[in-house]
This record gives C-alpha cells, structure tokens and sequence, in this order.
C-alpha cells in the first residue's frame, strides 16, 4: 500500500472492518483487507475534486463520509458498481468528518472553525 502523493492523514475502516478507506492525495482510496489483506491488491478509487481532507466509515453500515480540499463533502457505498450517493458543496473546507454512534448524524469540522451536523437518512 503506497504510492500516495502526500503523506497519510486520513484513514477510517468500515464496520466489518474488510473496508480501509485512506486519504493521501486528490482521490480517496478503499482498500479490501478481506482474507490475506491488501498487499497486491489494487484500491477502489473514489474521485474527488480536490485532494482528499477526510474520510469516516459509518458505525454500522456501509456508507462513507468523504472530503476534500476545496469543500466537497461526498457520501459513498463504495461496494457499490456506482458508489457516489451524495455530494454537496460546504462553505469552507472540511477538516473532520464524524459519524454519530448511531450512524444518523454527520459532523464536519471546517478549517474556518464551524462545525455542520447533518442528519442522513436512507
């Protein structure tokens, strides 16, 4: 697992703990760690539009809370043939992503110092 453009600051397992989602660079990475783990595996890319700022696996389910540099925050099902479930455009970038324990609420954290609480329903 390497080949990412900066350093590695963001980092989330799903729920089942199968699922690493990484931030390293403009796109998020999920890797499988099912079986012999992820050593020789290619990531699933997730595309962001500007490098990856942070990355949270839901508690229970499968959904990921994604990022990036220029204020984009994505919602995934990364299993999925087309994963992208939701994207919106936040005043400031986002610095932390949070799941509720009850997988409900999603806490971003902006660099302007705000923190937005959506509520997620499927």
């Amino acid at each position: 697992m390497s080949g990412y453009e900066t350093r590695v600051n963001e980092l989330s397992f799903s729920h089942d703990s199968r699922w690493l989602a990484t931030g390293g660079g403009r796109d998020a990475c999920v890797w499988d760690c099912s079986g012999a783990g992820p050593e020789g595996r290619e990531p699933g890319i997730l595309p962001q539009s500007a490098r990856t700022s942070a990355v949270a696996f839901q508690h229970r389910h499968g959904l990921l809370a994604t990022a990036a540099a220029d204020g984009v925050l994505s919602l995934w099902a990364p299993t999925r043939p087309q994963p992208l479930v939701a994207e919106i455009r936040m005043p400031a970038p986002a610095t932390k992503v949070a799941w509720s324990a009850d997988d409900e609420l999603l806490a971003i954290g902006t660099e302007q110092g705000a923190v937005y609480v959506f509520k997620v329903t499927a």
